[in-house]
């Protein structure tokens, strides 16, 4: 799956990844496959200007543990309604342990 990445990488390497991918989000995996943060380009520039954090720094430092998902068992809402509502333009999809198991984008469905 595109846009996944194990928590216990750096963020130094969390940053040559982003270089090269060019991807606006990463979902961050447990070695369980639990879905238990995101991190995007901007939480990426703001770490970089604020400094506090060094390039040897886990992604679990970094990343948001609030984030926006969609499970089909528990939301009501149809994913493309939640990404316009929510303004976002792609969102995790986790079955009821919390694993990952897609990436829903807008991208991907709006000339569908």
């Amino acid at each position: 799956m595109k846009n996944v990445i194990n928590g216990s990488v750096t963020f130094s390497y969390l940053i040559e990844v982003f270089k090269i991918t060019k991807s606006r989000y990463y979902y961050v995996i447990s070695l369980e496959n639990r879905l238990i943060g995101v991190i995007s380009q901007s939480d990426i520039l703001l770490c970089l200007l604020d400094g506090r954090y060094s390039r040897i720094s886990s992604v679990l430092e970094i990343m948001n543990p609030n984030y926006i998902f969609w499970n089909k068992e528990k939301i009501n809402t149809p994913p493309l309604e939640l990404l316009k509502k929510e303004k976002l333009s792609e969102c995790p999809i986790i079955n009821n342990q919390g694993n990952l198991i897609g990436i829903f984008s807008i991208y991907e469905h709006e000339n569908n």
